[in-house]
């Protein structure tokens, strides 16, 4: 087995989404205790994503 050159641990991603007519915002989870390992030999990419685009 190849090592783990990259680790993502317990990732956690959280919006702020506005409220309907300029009320509260509300959060948003898109990602809750992820885990990822990328090994030797493997490839990774990362797009940004750009919310209302």
């Amino acid at each position: 087995m190849t090592s783990v050159k990259i680790r993502f641990e317990h990732v956690r991603k959280e919006f702020v989404v506005r409220g309907e007519g300029g009320g509260p915002g509300r959060h948003f989870i898109a990602l809750e205790d992820i885990t990822l390992d990328v090994r030797s030999g493997e490839f990774l990419t990362l797009v940004p994503t750009f919310p209302g685009k």
